[in-house]
């Protein structure tokens, strides 16, 4: 198993419950693994948009019907 270390900070109660609130929706159990999670997110995002100077998801979507329409005249 690779090392870990403890850390300790603060935040307002606000804010840890609707951390915990969003957790525990998206399926974690452990907080500890979620705050990793979201350090590591934090970080890519960082490296992506600062270091990098990229940003953004790109994507093309499109809806298709193999049913044939009819024509409608104005």
């Amino acid at each position: 198993m690779a090392k870990v270390e403890g850390t300790s900070f603060s935040v307002s109660p606000a804010l840890l419950s609707r951390f915990d609130e969003v957790i525990r929706k998206m399926g974690y159990e452990d907080r500890s693994r979620a705050l990793q999670i979201a350090m590591t997110n934090f970080i890519t995002e960082y490296t992506w948009t600062i270091e990098k100077g990229r940003a953004g998801v790109d994507a093309i979507l499109f809806t298709y019907s193999h049913r044939p329409t009819a024509c409608r005249k104005p």
